[in-house]
């Protein structure tokens, strides 16, 4: 019992690492950053097997935050628009994601445990009533349609240039973020700490990114209550599918309210 509390205790520690490691790159404090990392390097040999690979998986992130980051900086030296910049600058997603893959292909841990099947159950609920699963994400995707729609009308007649772009980003930012997020980290996060958590921290992490990414406080608190909802969702259904799906809608529903500027540039 004893050595269970002390096991989540660590977790939590090293969760709390992690999203403090993604804090100091949005203040470019990068000394601190390699300070810690040395830390944690040092730190592994007194570590279980689990909470080594989690430590490795903090490294690997942040050698891919640092990627992304230098990265975007090259990109905003080529003559492209802002719009086209957007869409490369979510394509550096890949950098962390398949430095992470690189770590735990090489440790034999699981890459992700959600994949695109769905499995479709019923959230417990007290007393003797559940809350079907399927039919809350299909009033919730009606409702982003519906929301979508409006958007869409509102900004008629239609234009083609705009909407591929924002349809390109829309694809790029559900698949890589949710991948990176819902798929990647949250998996590595259940194996330190429990899965309600471990939503909590990837959801954080996420908004964290997003404010890396330029959106203002208000539009990262709302991302990170939208990454709880579509972090429990991916843990009940077992997949990353309604996440991508969610995510889709809500980018390009983004992008037709100007949060996102591709459709009115064009």
């Amino acid at each position: 019992m004893i050595e269970n509390k002390r096991n989540i205790w660590m977790g939590l520690f090293l969760a709390t690492i992690f999203l403090l490691i993604q804090m100091l790159f949005q203040l470019q404090m990068f000394t601190p950053i390699f300070m810690i990392l040395i830390l944690l390097m040092i730190s592994i040999a007194f570590l279980s097997e689990t909470n080594r690979v989690f430590v490795w998986t903090i490294v690997s992130f942040a050698g891919g935050l640092f990627t992304f980051i230098y990265a975007d900086r090259l990109l905003l030296a080529l003559p492209f628009s802002h719009a086209n910049l957007i869409l490369l600058n979510r394509l550096l997603l890949l950098f962390p994601i398949l430095i992470i893959g690189y770590v735990l292909y090489k440790f034999k841990a699981t890459f992700t445990a959600f994949r695109m099947k769905m499995e479709w159950g019923a959230i417990k609920l007290r007393g003797s009533r559940d809350l079907p699963i399927k039919g809350l994400y299909m009033m919730v995707l009606v409702l982003l349609l519906f929301v979508f729609l409006f958007y869409f009308i509102e900004s008629l007649p239609v234009n083609w240039n705009g909407l591929w772009r924002a349809v390109a980003f829309s694809v790029l930012n559900a698949a890589l973020v949710e991948v990176l997020f819902r798929g990647v980290l949250l998996t590595r996060f259940i194996t330190v700490i429990d899965k309600i958590p471990a939503v909590f921290f990837t959801s954080l992490s996420g908004a964290i990114a997003y404010y890396l990414f330029g959106y203002s406080f208000s539009y990262c608190f709302l991302f990170f209550v939208i990454g709880l909802l579509l972090g429990l969702l991916t843990i009940h259904t077992k997949s990353l599918l309604p996440a991508i799906t969610g995510n889709f809608l809500l980018s390009m529903i983004f992008t037709f309210m100007n949060v996102i500027p591709f459709y009115y540039q064009y």
